[in-house]
């Protein structure tokens, strides 16, 4: 539903600025504002959809004490409207900030973008330079994760996150935060258990547990409770097989790890999986899953006939008989099985690549991450290395290569894959390891 908001008087800069507003994102009473020549063109799979979310800069009250904005449409109910600005509202009420690792997904940062979010880096630069409660006073651009020595596991560090966002609730600001179960390179799992728990009593002590939201209907004014934050788990892998674990006898490869609570068991709004990961579907596809049943209005074009509850205006019906007929081909049984075929596999892979490179003069270059179907090993350089990249299509940094292992890895793809790596000679491997840095260098230069 579109809502256009003017403000009754012109001398202030509002008259004739009108917004779109996204009915009812986040909680039943929500709404994300954004400029009605920029509405998001992307769908909501894998971002964080926030129900305070303002347009930058606009909400400042100054010079501007008691405005207000009017709704020339009326709702179906009082408790259906946006909040108002009044004099007594704090400016960084509608700023929120968003927080997320350095292992989330890049696509959070691009998505936050479209929905004009802006980070806890571009809020703090902005608003508070040189005030960052860790490190030299310099705002990093996200949170920092987890290390092992000096290898970064890549699950978020909730110590950091709890300092950065405990600064930004004593200045008033709602936060957002991505959790990331299973992230992109290293499979890490966030411990949203345990972030949640330190970051829910914050929330209450600074009062952004619940807020008091007034706003105005036909002339009367009224309040809601509203909360004043977004925990959303990005389980884009994780969140399709760890569900499964649970009901498994741990294993060898198993027993060390427990896979933290990421659900809604606690305190989060979103998750989103895909189904092209885990459940193999032909084509990507997701499932964002919220506690509200619908995050948009649901209108009833009359030239269409049906209910439309999403932001683009149509969905692949076909990506969701896919996925149900990838899901429906497999009893419970066989999904705990392969779960527990697939970190075995995971378990092999690191023993096997571990000693490969121990064997070459290289010890401690290969990581898992706990509970990880991932393995991480230094990247095949090279013109052999190169080739042994498109083979086996490894997913790599400038530095490291990584194989995850899925349902159709076997234990005999991995060996031939370290048959490959061992036929590049430990010398020659190191010769072409610095001549590829060399070269890096000198590019890099050129820049």
């Amino acid at each position: 539903m579109r809502r256009t908001a003017t403000s009754p008087s012109t001398a202030n800069g509002w008259s004739g600025r009108s917004w779109t507003i996204l009915h009812g994102c986040g909680t039943p009473s929500s709404r994300i504002f954004l400029p009605a020549r920029g509405r998001p063109g992307a769908t909501a799979t894998g971002a964080t959809c926030c129900p305070w979310a303002a347009p930058r800069g606009t909400w400042s009250l100054s010079g501007r004490r008691g405005t207000r904005l009017r709704f020339e449409e009326n709702a179906s109910e009082p408790a259906d409207l946006s909040p108002l600005l009044t004099e007594d509202t704090q400016p960084t009420a509608y700023q929120p900030v968003l927080f997320y690792s350095k292992a989330s997904h890049y696509s959070v940062r691009k998505l936050a973008t479209l929905l004009q979010l802006e980070t806890f880096q571009e809020t703090g630069e902005r608003l508070y330079p040189g005030q960052c409660p860790i490190g030299d006073g310099k705002w990093p651009e996200s949170v920092g994760v987890e290390k092992k020595g000096q290898v970064e596991v890549g699950s978020i560090d909730v110590e950091e996150l709890v300092k950065l966002a405990e600064f930004f609730m004593k200045k008033g600001h709602p936060i957002a935060v991505v959790f990331n179960y299973g992230t992109t390179f290293t499979g890490a799992y966030d411990d949203v258990e345990r972030a949640v728990g330190k970051l829910i009593p914050l929330l209450k002590k600074y009062g952004l547990y619940e807020r008091t939201i007034w706003h105005e209907h036909s002339g009367r004014t009224f309040e809601c409770r509203r909360k004043g934050f977004w925990f959303h788990t990005d389980g884009a892998l994780g969140a399709a097989h760890v569900p499964f674990l649970p009901k498994i006898a741990a294993t060898a490869d198993s027993e060390a790890f427990k896979y933290p609570v990421f659900d809604f068991r606690l305190d989060i709004q979103s998750i989103v999986l895909s189904g092209h990961k885990w459940f193999g579907a032909a084509w990507p596809c997701g499932v964002f899953m919220t506690k509200n049943r619908y995050l948009l209005t649901n209108d009833v074009p009359e030239y269409v006939g049906v209910i439309d509850s999403t932001l683009a205006g149509s969905r692949n019906g076909l990506a969701s008989l896919v996925l149900w007929d990838q899901m429906a081909r497999t009893s419970d049984a066989d999904k705990k099985e392969a779960v527990q075929k697939a970190l075995s596999t995971a378990a092999a892979a690191y023993r096997l690549l571990d000693v490969h490179f121990s064997r070459r003069g290289r010890p401690g270059v290969v990581h898992r991450a706990p509970g990880s179907l991932a393995v991480v090993f230094p990247r095949p350089e090279g013109r052999r290395g190169a080739e042994i990249i498109r083979k086996y299509a490894l997913a790599s940094t400038s530095k490291e290569s990584h194989i995850f292992c899925m349902p159709h890895v076997s234990i005999d793809l991995v060996q031939n894959l370290i048959k490959d790596l061992s036929r590049l000679p430990a010398e020659q491997e190191a010769l072409e390891v610095a001549a590829a840095e060399a070269s890096m260098a000198e590019l890099r230069a050129g820049w």
